[in-house]
């Protein structure tokens, strides 16, 4: 791009800023690299030169270049610099900087679509005030050059940029903009008019009614040109049919946003899928595939340097803690999440983890923290909001409280929105109900949530799983005098907890039931793990399945037959699977319990690693494990053979991990239950180890 013959590579340099990169020159001058190189390299007293950076070497000598250059050539190379620039995805402030100074050297829509690409950046970097106000700033230019393109792309900014992972809602300004630069556009560009239209329909949530907001999404689907489009529109209608009558249309449409995006290599859509297809697998009770959702976002939003994806992942664990009852994990974490979604600046992290915390303090029985929260509903009026507080009242025994909310809200029940909140909110009255006694709106409540019996009841974007449907039934069957159908109801809850191997939510069923949980709570008292030939017999308190042997399976018996006790991979590659000496006499328990500590640390540190392909981490965390165990050498009494030396350990590492987790598989497969237990409890590495939550008695003879 020839548009600097007047000035020097060294001068242009000099407007450019103290620290250049020499590719930007490349382009600005339209001349080779290396003609550019050799040309700085001649002002070597002015300017050094590090591969494609070159630095003055005192702000003297580049203010005594400026001089020679005029103010308006100065405008010039700044608004060359903001033209290449903004077709990049360009740091804000460098971007920024050449904007300002270049702004007088560039037309009306080239400004607008300079601050246009600003917002963008600025979006990108989280700064959601400066990235709005710029998208704002960009409109006028845009209308003054009727650039209807321009103006559409500052409109889909406005709402969270082109993906619109998290479209700011409730905002008449987004909304007016929309509608302008629809009108603006007309027919000039279809694509661009579907995203428009699909971005309408999810910025009009609590303001539209759903069945306007799926008008839309369809009509931006029809008329989506390419598949990237139509993944916009799909998402956008998955967002208008968040209710659960469209669970399984929901589920189809995520995988089809996810297989166009993973084709267009487009990382945000699909992480924006791969989030929608998670919340319809939870909604299904399908929590294996919703771990293998979590595992999948985990390893892609690696890829990518914007903390609006992150927080999901320790937010999704942490619900999935909670399921199994791991509370003191589920808080550890929540606060992951709370910070990650602090340096997004996300709203959506703010709601979640709220959710999170009242379904933790629910389970932990914190009075003191549920009356904060029920202190900080206080501001807000929504039906919603008022459900929420009534049962919150009723859960730390302000009964009074509570009935008087529920008499109030009941006979505008009918009224809430059927969203993704429809099914909670209902729940949140059954619990409420059951907790009062019996309620003349639990026979409303029965006959709207029997349709819904075979979902799971989900908080927002999986924040928290409340439990199979059938235990609100059981709730709200209870409440209005049919004890026939809780009976049911629960019983059927029940399964579908133990089957989703959530053990707090089974023992609530249970204590429901009229049981005694303590001696009853899945994943605790006794397991069978029985070898038959070709067939092992596993089961968790109740009856057992077959499963057909592989050699992970002997690795497994092996582990459970030495709970919390590190057994490394090379000896399970040659074991037999019979018990071996203990601990030796060389670490007092203080000792052995730091060792077993960090080596725990290290299989997890090690699966995730594993599971992100990330071998370099994989190498570093295996020798870490290596160097550890042979420390440990002598004080453990493994097998008493010597420790193989080099590549042996990694290799066994490699291998045992490998036929382990298969062998779980095919024992979720079989017994998911067990599965889960096991998944959850068995720790691989350069060691393995067995490490239950909670003490479990194994018959592992035939």
């Amino acid at each position: 791009m020839r548009v600097f013959d007047s000035l020097s590579p060294v001068e242009i340099a000099a407007v450019l800023g103290d620290d250049i990169d020499t590719r930007l020159l490349t382009e600005l001058t339209g001349r080779d690299t290396l003609s550019i190189l050799d040309e700085l390299a001649l002002a070597h007293d002015a300017i050094e030169v590090d591969g494609t950076h070159a630095r003055f070497t005192s702000d003297g000598a580049r203010r005594q270049l400026l001089k020679s250059v005029p103010p308006s050539r100065r405008a010039a190379v700044h608004a060359g610099a903001t033209r290449i620039l903004m077709a990049q995805q360009t740091a804000a402030d460098v971007l920024k900087q050449h904007l300002d100074a270049g702004t007088p050297a560039l037309t009306v829509a080239e400004r607008a679509r300079a601050l246009v690409a600003l917002g963008d950046a600025l979006l990108r970097e989280r700064d959601l005030n400066s990235a709005r106000e710029t998208f704002l700033a960009a409109v006028e230019p845009a209308r003054a050059a009727g650039d209807a393109v321009t103006l559409s792309r500052a409109a889909l900014g406005l709402g969270a940029g082109t993906v619109g992972f998290e479209v700011q809602l409730v905002d008449r300004a987004q909304l007016d903009l929309l509608d302008e630069a629809l009108r603006a556009l007309g027919d000039r560009d279809a694509g661009l008019a579907a995203a428009l239209t699909a971005r309408k329909s999810i910025a009009l949530t609590y303001i539209a009614p759903p069945d306007e907001r799926e008008r839309l999404a369809r009509t931006a689907l029809e008329n989506a040109p390419d598949p990237v489009t139509r993944a916009h529109a799909l998402a956008a209608l998955c967002d208008a049919q968040a209710g659960p009558s469209h669970r399984a249309e929901r589920l189809e449409m995520s995988n089809e946003i996810v297989g166009i995006a993973h084709g267009a290599a487009d990382a945000r859509l699909e992480l924006l899928g791969r989030r929608l297809r998670l919340v319809a697998h939870a909604e299904s009770g399908d929590f294996t595939a919703v771990e293998a959702d979590v595992r999948d976002y985990a390893a892609l939003v690696q890829t990518l340097p914007e903390p609006i994806y992150a927080w999901y992942v320790p937010l999704w664990r942490a619900s999935r803690a909670l399921l199994d009852g791991r509370l003191d994990d589920c808080a550890h974490l929540l606060d992951s999440a709370i910070r990650h979604g602090e340096s997004a600046g996300s709203f959506n992290c703010y709601m979640l983890t709220e959710t999170l915390k009242w379904c933790l303090f629910s389970t932990r029985e914190d009075e003191s923290a549920l009356r904060d929260i029920v202190r900080a509903m206080s501001e807000y009026s929504e039906l919603w909001a008022l459900v929420a507080r009534a049962h919150v009242h009723a859960q730390v025994g302000d009964t009074d409280r509570a009935r008087s909310l529920i008499d109030a809200v009941a006979p505008r029940l009918p009224e809430l929105p059927f969203d993704s909140e429809w099914l909670p909110s209902l729940a949140q009255v059954a619990e409420t109900c059951e907790r009062l006694g019996q309620h003349a709106v639990s026979g409303w409540l029965y006959d709207q949530l029997l349709p819904y019996a075979d979902q799971w009841v989900i908080e927002g974007i999986f924040a928290a799983a409340r439990g199979s449907a059938h235990l609100f039934l059981g709730l709200a069957a209870r409440a209005k005098g049919d004890p026939v159908a809780a009976q049911r109801h629960l019983e059927e809850a029940l399964a579908r907890h133990q089957a989703a191997g959530a053990p707090v939510l089974a023992a609530r069923a249970l204590a429901l039931l009229g049981v005694p949980t303590k001696s009853a709570a899945p994943n605790e008292g006794s397991g069978t793990f029985t070898r038959d030939g070709d067939i092992w017999h596993v089961g968790l308190s109740g009856v057992a399945a077959p499963v057909r042997h592989v050699k992970g399976m002997s690795d497994i018996a092996a582990l459970l037959r030495r709970p919390h006790e590190p057994v490394r991979a090379v000896d399970l590659i040659g074991s037999t699977a019979a018990p071996t000496s203990g601990l030796g006499p060389a670490l007092d328990e203080q000792a052995k319990r730091a060792y077993r500590q960090r080596l725990n640390e290290l299989s997890s540190l090690l699966a995730d690693a594993d599971d992100r392909g990330d071998s370099r981490a994989s190498k570093a965390l295996a020798a870490e494990q290596e160097a550890l165990l042979g420390e440990l050498s002598g004080a453990f009494g493994i097998g008493g053979r010597a420790r193989p030396k080099g590549d042996a350990g990694e290799k066994a590492r490699t291998a045992v991990t490998a036929r382990i987790r298969d062998a779980i598989k095919r024992i979720e497969a079989a017994q998911p239950d067990v599965g889960r237990h096991l998944r959850l409890s068995v720790k691989t590495g350069i060691s393995c180890s067995y490490e239950p939550e909670r003490p479990v008695h194994w018959n592992l003879t035939s």
